[in-house]
C-alpha cells in the first residue's frame, strides 16, 4: 500500500513537472513578443492539431495517474485518426486556394490588359437587365442602344424594374463637343436628331407607363465616360464603365468592370458622380 502511495505522488510530480513545462514554454512564447491573444489564435486557425495534443496529453495524464485503459486509449487514438483526414481536407482546399493565386500572378498579361476590355455585348446587358431589380444608364445619346434595349426596358417595368436614364442636353454645349469626338465626325445636328429621337422613345415609356418607376433626365455636361449601373443599393451590385474616347469605333472603347463586393471604394466614387450629376440634371420637354 505504502509502494502504491509512493508511485502515485511519484506520478503526480511528474504531472507537476509537465505543467510547469507548459507554463515555462508558454511563457517564452510572451518573451518573444507573442501575445496571448495571438497564441489563442493560433491554437483556433489550427483546431484539428489543438484538438489532437490535447488528447495526447490528457491520455498521457490518465496513464500517469493510473485512470487509464485500454478502451480509454483506443477511442482517444480513434479521435486522433479521424482529425487527421479532416486536416488533410482543409490543407488540400488551401492548397489549391494558393494555386489558384499563384496561377494569378503568373499571368502575363499587364495590370492594364487584366483590366480594361473592348467590348459592347448588348446581349450580356440584356442578360443582366433582365435578372436586375435597377438600372441606371448614363451616356451621351445612347443612340445605339436604347433602340435595341427599349422593348426590354417596357418589359422590366412592368416587372417593377426601375430605370434612370441620364443623357446630354439637346442642342447644348455638350452636343458640340460629342459630335466632334465621334468616330465619323458626325455632324452636329445629325446627332441631335439622334438624341431628340431616344428622348422621344422615353417619353412615349413615360407616358404609356405612368405609374412605373421610370425617370429620365439630361444636363449639359460631358461626363468622361458611359456608366450602366446596376443594383447599386445591393451587395451584388455592378457597373459597367466605357471610357470616353476620340474618333475611335463604340466597339473599341476601354471598358471596365466595378463591383460593390469587390471594390467598394471605386464603385461608391463612380455611383456617387452619377448622383451628382443627377441633380444637377433637369426633366426634358419635348
Amino acid at each position: 500500500m505504502k509502494k502504491d502511495i509512493n508511485s502515485y505522488y511519484l506520478d503526480l510530480n511528474k504531472v507537476w513537472i509537465a505543467a510547469n513545462s507548459v507554463v515555462v514554454a508558454t511563457s517564452a512564447l510572451w518573451v518573444n513578443n507573442m501575445s496571448v491573444i495571438k497564441y489563442i489564435k493560433l491554437l483556433v486557425q489550427n483546431i484539428d492539431i489543438s484538438i489532437a495534443i490535447g488528447i495526447a496529453i490528457m491520455v498521457a495524464i490518465l496513464n500517469l495517474l493510473g485512470i487509464g485503459n485500454q478502451p480509454i486509449i483506443f477511442s482517444a487514438l480513434l479521435a486522433v485518426m479521424a482529425i487527421v483526414p479532416i486536416s488533410m481536407l482543409v490543407n488540400r482546399q488551401q492548397n489549391k486556394e494558393i494555386k489558384d493565386i499563384l496561377s494569378n500572378l503568373k499571368d502575363t498579361r499587364s495590370l492594364a490588359a487584366k483590366f480594361f476590355h473592348k467590348e459592347d455585348d448588348l446581349t450580356e446587358i440584356v442578360q443582366i437587365i433582365r435578372k436586375s431589380q435597377k438600372i441606371i444608364l448614363w451616356g451621351y445619346t445612347l443612340s445605339s442602344h436604347i433602340p435595341i434595349l427599349q422593348e426590354e426596358i417596357e418589359k422590366g417595368l412592368d416587372r417593377g424594374l426601375q430605370v434612370t436614364i441620364l443623357l446630354i442636353k439637346p442642342l447644348g454645349i455638350v452636343l458640340e463637343m460629342a459630335a466632334f469626338r465621334s468616330e465619323n465626325r458626325m455632324i452636329k445636328n445629325k446627332l441631335n436628331k439622334e438624341l431628340e429621337a431616344n428622348l422621344g422613345r422615353l417619353e412615349e415609356i413615360k407616358k404609356s407607363r405612368p405609374n412605373a418607376a421610370f425617370e429620365y433626365r439630361v444636363i449639359d455636361y460631358f461626363a468622361p465616360y458611359t456608366m450602366y449601373i446596376y443594383d447599386p443599393h445591393l451587395s451584388n451590385g455592378k457597373i459597367m464603365v466605357r471610357l470616353s474616347t476620340l474618333e475611335v469605333s463604340n466597339a473599341e472603347r476601354p471598358t471596365y468592370y466595378l463591383t460593390r463586393k469587390d471594390d467598394e471604394t471605386w464603385f461608391q466614387f463612380h455611383l456617387d458622380q452619377f448622383e451628382t450629376a443627377w441633380k444637377k440634371a433637369h426633366n426634358w420637354i419635348i
